[in-house]
């Protein structure tokens, strides 16, 4: 059984390279997290999709992950992965995304 999602798992990995055309970081964005001084940080990148997949004339979309301590380990989960479809580097800047990400779902859990 563990097998097959083995397999099934690598099958879908490479299905996704070749859909998505590349994927970038943007930069790192430190914010407040406690309010004494303790920041958390967001990695901030973009992507774009290859055509025939519908979102490829969205040219490229903004992604935020995170938060991480400076201390976290490059193996760390982050507590979100999050991207809106109409965030588009044509439409919204990287900043303002991982300040929402940080406001609306981080700091409210």
């Amino acid at each position: 059984m563990s097998t097959t999602f083995l397999i099934l798992g690598i099958i879908a990995f490479i299905i996704v390279i070749f859909i998505i055309y590349r994927i970038q970081k943007v930069k790192k964005q430190h914010r407040p997290f406690d309010g004494q001084n303790n920041l958390v940080h967001y990695e901030e990148f973009k992507y774009r999709f290859n055509e025939p997949h519908r979102a490829a004339k969205d040219g490229w979309i903004l992604g935020v992950v995170g938060p991480y301590f400076d201390d976290s380990k490059p193996y760390d989960n982050a507590q979100c992965a999050f991207r809106r479809v109409s965030s588009t580097v044509a439409k919204a800047l990287a900043e303002e995304e991982a300040k929402w990400v940080h406001e609306n779902l981080s700091m409210r859990r």
